[in-house]
């Protein structure tokens, strides 16, 4: 998600795409209709959303565990029928072979 895309979800101005309400209110324990109107772009009375001091309790979102970043690594570390370890050999074979195809171009 760009940062531009935050800042203007934010700063309620318009031509927030609604996939990244959604992905934004799921991180924070809001639905997609508080979303809407949490950010300016439908009015309260307009969706069913739920009080305001309800909103303001949301649990917090979960923390990520998942210490890598790039989203193949990330993608490969989440998948849970493997070891630990398995894994971690997996992720090193993956950058090895990105960065001997990085060297042939």
């Amino acid at each position: 998600m760009s940062v531009s895309s935050v800042n203007r979800v934010l700063k309620k101005g318009a031509g927030v795409e609604n996939a990244i309400l959604r992905r934004i209110g799921k991180a924070l324990g809001y639905s997609f209709g508080e979303m809407l109107v949490l950010s300016g772009q439908a009015e309260r009375d307009e969706l069913p959303v739920r009080p305001p001091e309800m909103l303001e309790e949301a649990p917090p979102p979960e923390p990520d565990t998942n210490p890598f970043s790039d989203p193949y690594e990330r993608q490969i570390w989440e998948w849970d029928k493997l070891s630990e370890d398995v894994r971690r050999h997996l992720i090193i074979t993956l950058r090895t072979a990105l960065q001997m195809e990085a060297n042939t171009l």
